[in-house]
């Protein structure tokens, strides 16, 4: 008699499309070589910042303590790397990275990633618009940490001390508020975007009392070219063809796709044809994913 199959079932939704992306603009290894590398790390910085990307864009995502729980139901070796497990991006290791990329400056790791997906996808910066919003809080958000300071022994023949200051906190306080809650605190989002195709190029929180001063829709918009190019329409929202679908609307005809494991062997389930029609169009590092290439 033979012995019952070993299933299992992971899930890989959009987010195979998004992780697509992600590699696309090498932003696994921009973060490792920024950040660095240790040996015995399970998990590195890249890896962990591209874990953080897919919970945020998923549907129901889970917060830094129930990361490993959320993992568990989707394809988390296929979706982040090899030899990821779900219970290695606990809340101590992504808090870390967390602080490390503090520590580095997020503005300044934001553009260089930002420009790597313009060069990327050939984004025209010609003509930027920079805009700022308001973002409220509900509490009170007390501040003011002391100052932290790191020391660092130059490599000199004299061999003096070098002080590297960690960046200040932004103010939490009461401001000018743009979603219309003057009553409550609030901090500030400056973005440069770009005109073709409103990409964030330049990110940087601020503190709430500041006064003045959108990588993913690039691809969307490598989407809708290639239906156009290709004379092809999808269905949208209402069940109409369109040129122009959203992205969100994307992710969600992705949804309940999953990774299936019958005796080790790796196979796509719930790939329709349509989904596969909608696939085509979209670049090798998104569909590597489900077509397991």
């Amino acid at each position: 008699m033979n012995s019952p199959s070993a299933i299992e079932v992971k899930n890989l939704d959009h987010l195979g499309i998004v992780a697509g992306i992600i590699d696309e603009i090498g932003l696994v290894d921009q973060i490792n070589k920024i950040l660095g590398q240790h040996p015995q790390s399970k998990v590195s910085a890249g890896q962990a910042v591209k874990a953080m990307i897919l919970n945020g864009l998923g549907f129901v995502s889970g917060t830094l303590y129930m990361f490993p729980k959320y993992m568990e139901s989707y394809a988390c070796e296929q979706l982040v790397g090899e030899g990821v497990l779900p219970e290695y991006l606990n809340d101590d290791r992504l808090g870390r990275v967390l602080d490390q990329l503090y520590l580095k400056g997020l503005t300044g790791i934001f553009t260089l990633i930002a420009l790597a997906a313009v060069k990327k996808y050939g984004v025209d910066l010609s003509s930027l618009h920079l805009d700022s919003s308001s973002l409220h809080l509900h509490g009170e958000y007390k501040t003011g940490l002391p100052e932290v300071a790191f020391e660092k022994i130059a490599t000199t023949e004299n061999e003096t001390v070098l002080l590297e200051v960690a960046p200040q906190p932004i103010n939490i306080t009461y401001g000018y508020s743009r979603d219309h809650r003057p009553d409550l605190k609030q901090f500030i989002i400056e973005l440069i975007c770009s005109s073709d195709g409103d990409i964030p190029i330049f990110l940087k929180a601020a503190s709430g009392n500041q006064s003045d001063t959108k990588t993913f829709a690039k691809t969307l918009v490598y989407f809708r070219e290639n239906l156009l190019a290709q004379n092809q329409k999808i269905k949208n929202q209402l069940g109409k063809l369109t040129h122009h679908p959203t992205l969100r609307w994307i992710f969600q005809c992705f949804q309940g796709i999953h990774l299936l494991i019958i005796n080790g062997v790796s196979q796509i389930s719930n790939l329709s044809n349509e989904r596969l029609s909608i696939l085509q169009f979209f670049p090798n590092a998104c569909r590597r994913y489900y077509l397991l290439i």
